[in-house]
């Protein structure tokens, strides 16, 4: 039998994300805790206008074909923002108002300036598929709905299809707010300016209505959407009891800001009162009881990101090393054996608080602050942000011990809060089937610390880190990946010449848990407002107030 032998060239090489498989628990928990909302839908409004934009374009184009709806849309895609960040300019008031997160934004505000000095603006300039001369608003050929917006409308029973097919609204939702959209703005004056192609600042004056800002209180719209965000609409199911819970906990977390004077919307703040519990300093917030599990969920997941972090640390902190060393390492033993051995790492019996891992596990029980006190420098919380900043800084084998000795002392505090008799997932919101895909989260976390890291000295310890939760973690994520992804995301390759690092190393960072997409939607909806005093914390309306009594009474 005759046979073929050839080299096989690597596969193009992307750079990818969640190296270690460690974000997808924090995904899926936050997925389930927000459902309806992504981490790119930012404004209520579009979930509004754009089923108009499809039922307008239905009512008025009966025979038309899939390139003109595609021409028509991404005019309109382009005329909204405009609209959006004129009105913003005209008013003198906060972006977040107008045109914050807005579609091509950053590509249709030069063209405004461009506008405002008196040049001609056409949107078939910017909603042009080509971009030879840079003005392209968006690569997407369905914009911001095809990018970002149709799985989620889709999902909440707005829309129906996919970005390579026909989009069609639904009779149940879709065209009713459609309808409803129809009755607050200037829809004619809208689509002649479409039709004719030609932006003036008159006309971008004129349709202000539909603005983002414009999502009044008394509207239809404005309770469509409302009933929508909040889980009230027929046969809404559990995900929209689940979207009202979080949002009622944000809410509830913004009265209790209010009321104690301190706290502010930053999303890393917001991660902080929602891991303690707290407003920090341990000062209490008085969780409704119905949203006590919410916030016992939201809790859990703050957790399990700030083991992602810790992980990530160490791995791409030993990479650095691996990567300035100039010695051969044919295994992921041989490199976690020899770099456990190394000074700097041993000099870390210190700062991680103990020289064995039960060492320090059994005085950060009795030292470390309470959860509730998340804004201590001693505090985990604290520890997962000076894990990334030590990072930043790395510039020598010194430098990364430095910040693997601060990720371990994260994971010491992290396992100081185990609780025997409390799982570490709600499995309403996680399956332990799920789990087995991603082997570092809370619960093999749990599992070691109670018993395999306990006799560990710190150096070996950090050996087998590198080694089970760096190295060979990442090569099966890495190989899983690529089973379904033409491109390859390795962060290091085992070679003839041994292990051997690519040309760049990835931060650890965060997740992104949709909570500034869930605030900026209350803002839209009216629920918060913010004070005159940019020092203030913000406050709810008294919408907000009787949509919490709402959600805290059922």
């Amino acid at each position: 039998m005759d046979g073929l032998t050839a080299w096989v060239a690597h596969p193009p090489t992307a750079k990818g994300l969640d190296h270690l498989g460690t974000q997808a628990p924090c995904i899926s928990l936050y997925g389930r805790l927000l459902p309806g909302i992504t981490n790119v839908t930012n404004r209520a409004r579009y979930y509004s206008l754009y089923p108009w934009l499809i039922w307008k374009f239905d009512q008025r184009f009966k025979t038309a074909s899939q390139q003109e709806f595609e021409t028509f849309y991404r005019r309109a895609d382009c005329l909204l923002t405009l609209i959006a960040e004129r009105h913003g300019r005209c008013a003198g008031e906060s972006s977040g108002q107008h045109a914050a997160a807005a579609i091509g934004i950053d590509a249709l505000r030069p063209a405004l300036d461009q506008l405002e000095a008196g040049k001609p603006l056409r949107l078939s300039t910017h909603a042009t598929m080509e971009d030879e001369s840079g003005t392209r608003y968006f690569k997407n050929r369905l914009g911001g709905l095809g990018q970002y917006y149709l799985s989620t409308l889709a999902d909440t029973g707005m829309l129906l299809g996919d970005p390579r097919s026909w989009i069609r609204y639904t009779r149940e939702r879709g065209e009713v707010i459609a309808k409803n959209v129809e009755a607050t703005v200037p829809a004619d004056l809208f689509l002649k300016t479409i039709e004719e192609d030609v932006v003036s600042l008159r006309r971008l004056d004129n349709l202000a209505p539909f603005c983002f800002c414009h999502l009044k209180e008394g509207t239809k719209e404005h309770k469509f959407l409302a009933d929508l965000f909040f889980g009230r609409l027929v046969d809404e199911g559990s995900d929209g009891q689940q979207r009202r819970h979080s949002l009622a906990l944000v809410l509830s977390l913004v009265d209790a800001m209010a009321r104690s004077g301190r706290g502010t919307l930053d999303i890393d703040w917001v991660r902080g009162a929602l891991y303690g519990h707290s407003l920090g300093k341990g000062v209490a917030w008085n969780i409704p009881p119905v949203l006590v599990s919410t916030a016992q969920a939201w809790a859990t997941y703050v957790r399990n990101d700030l083991l992602s972090i810790t992980a990530q640390t160490v791995f791409f902190s030993a990479l650095c090393i691996l990567d300035q060393c100039d010695r051969r390492f044919d295994t992921a033993e041989d490199f976690g054996r020899w770099l456990s051995g190394r000074p700097a790492i041993k000099k870390l019996e210190k700062s991680v608080g103990g020289k064995t891992f039960g060492d320090a596990l059994r005085i950060a029980r009795l030292s470390a602050p309470p959860q509730a006190d998340w804004d201590s420098d001693r505090h985990e919380f604290q520890h997962a942000f000076d894990c990334m900043a030590r990072f930043r800084e790395i510039d020598d084998e010194a430098g990364a011990a430095a910040a693997i000795g601060v990720a371990v002392r994260t994971l010491v505090l992290l396992a100081a809060r185990i609780e025997p008799a409390v799982p570490e997932y709600d499995a309403s919101l996680l399956a332990d089937e799920f789990l087995k895909g991603y082997p570092i989260n809370l619960q093999s976390f749990r599992r070691h610390a109670s018993n395999g890291w306990i006799s560990l000295p710190v150096p070996s310890l950090i050996g087998w880190l590198i080694k089970d939760w760096g190295i060979d973690a990442h090569l099966r994520i890495a190989l899983r990946k690529l089973r379904n992804n033409p491109q390859a995301t390795f962060r290091l390759r085992p070679t003839d010449q041994g292990l051997a690092v690519e040309d760049e190393i990835p931060p650890p960072v965060p997740t992104n848990p949709r909570l500034r997409q869930a605030i900026q939607i209350l803002r839209d909806l009216g629920c918060i407002e913010e004070m005159g005093d940019p020092q203030a914390p913000p406050a709810l309306t008294p919408l907000g107030k009787a949509l919490l009594a709402e959600a805290v009474s059922g």
